[in-house]
């Protein structure tokens, strides 16, 4: 059972990823510079000194969540994207549990609802975190939001 100062030791560190700054630095970057930077963020905080390397050390299984959370939806994501794998990890938004692996279901919502991807891969996904009645509403709501002729294939598939 995790303590609460596990629990706020991973939220921390979690925080790390989610902040788009961070992550960069954290995902691009060689570990020995990753770490100096998040020491330097770290200690203009006010978290005890004894807690700082724990925060440090957890960082690395939580980015290594991250990549497995990406190489199990590698199929997933379309040839076509505009962007290569590694730079989509960087604008994905991840949901943590409080022991630090990535909340699948609450990241492929996140996921389902961005913007930044195209509806195919959104759908794609959302085929597989969701159920038929939601994956239905989400069609309709986005071909109202934007006629989109994949959308309406889907929808015409769906009812036959």
């Amino acid at each position: 059972m995790l303590t609460l100062k596990d629990i706020v030791l991973v939220n921390l560190a979690a925080g790390f990823i989610i902040d788009p700054a961070t992550r960069r630095t954290i995902f691009c970057y060689g570990e020995k510079i990753w770490k100096r930077v998040l020491r330097e963020i770290i200690s203009d905080l006010n978290i005890p000194i004894t807690l700082r390397e724990d925060i440090i050390a957890l960082i690395k299984p939580i980015k290594s969540e991250v990549f497995n959370w990406m190489e199990d939806h590698l199929g997933i994501f379309t040839i076509d994207q505009e962007m290569p794998l590694n730079a989509q990890e960087l604008l994905l938004d991840f949901c943590f549990n409080p022991d630090g692996t990535v909340d699948r279901v609450k990241t492929a919502d996140l996921f389902i609802h961005s913007e930044e991807f195209d509806v195919q891969t959104r759908f794609v996904v959302a085929c597989q975190y969701w159920s038929k009645s939601e994956v239905l509403l989400f069609l309709k709501i986005y071909t109202n939001l934007r006629e989109s002729r994949f959308c309406t294939s889907i929808q015409q598939q769906t009812r036959t």
